[in-house]
């Protein structure tokens, strides 16, 4: 039923699944979405699966806890690593012998095409394509763990080095021309009601969780609209109640 939903809702929202592995308390996904936001997706799919998840046992109250945690691939060459990674769960979690006896992943689409279809739209990441993909991906399952390149993580970022201090040099240079403007919490807090004021809203309005999509949408275009003048994501998020990725999303989807 969970993915029944999950492949309902990445098609609402023109997303697509490069893996997947269900586990007994909880998922590893590995996502390719376009505009829409992952808080955005997963609130829809995890909610209709609480409703369902309640009714079916006569419970009540939330079935997942917490946020999920999630990175932004900026690097293809790490793909390989989190597909290992993914369908390896319920062997290192010792629910399973094989990787290939688990059912409830993507394995099986990648060894042998199966399991997309219109209601779970999943697609092969880049280096895994057709045929030889599949043979590609045999050698990766058989191969030494220890042959893996590590993830290289900084905050919610995987890439190469030189990506990660590109990204990291950019956030420098935020800082920097914050505090060379004087840009303080107290600025921020001034320009982000100045942007509101034409809209007769507050900031305590705007940050808050919200189904509505035009506060959704307000509050996105101006984290972006924040964010291009230079204030450090770091402090938008703080202001929102939000994350820095989330700031950073803002910013692509509305620039």
């Amino acid at each position: 039923m969970y993915l029944k939903m999950l492949g309902e809702g990445f098609r609402r929202n023109r997303a697509f699944l490069g893996a997947y592995c269900l586990m007994a308390n909880h998922i590893h996904l590995l996502v390719f979405r376009q505009s829409t936001s992952l808080g955005t997706i997963f609130r829809q799919i995890n909610m209709a699966y609480a409703n369902y998840f309640n009714e079916r046992h006569g419970k009540t109250g939330y079935v997942f806890q917490g946020r999920f945690k999630s990175f932004i691939v900026l690097d293809d060459v790490y793909l390989a690593v989190l597909l290992r990674y993914i369908h390896e769960n319920p062997v290192m979690a010792g629910i399973a012998k094989s990787v290939h006896r688990y059912l409830w992943s993507s394995d099986a689409f990648y060894r042998h095409d199966r399991g997309a279809s219109n209601a779970l739209p999943l697609v092969r990441v880049p280096g895994f394509e057709g045929r030889a993909g599949s043979r590609s991906y045999e050698e990766l399952m058989a191969g030494d763990p220890a042959d893996l390149k590590q993830l290289p993580i900084s905050g919610q970022i995987i890439g190469t080095e030189q990506e990660i201090k590109e990204v990291n040099r950019r956030s420098r240079t935020q800082k920097q021309w914050f505090r060379e403007n004087r840009r303080d919490r107290d600025a921020l807090g001034v320009r982000i009601e100045s942007l509101l004021r034409p809209q007769g809203l507050s900031l305590s309005e705007i940050a808050v969780p919200s189904q509505k999509r035009t506060v959704s949408r307000i509050r996105s275009q101006l984290m972006g609209q924040l964010y291009k003048e230079g204030y450090p994501p770091s402090q938008i998020a703080k202001a929102f109640k939000m994350t820095a990725t989330a700031v950073l999303r803002a910013y692509e989807r509305c620039f």
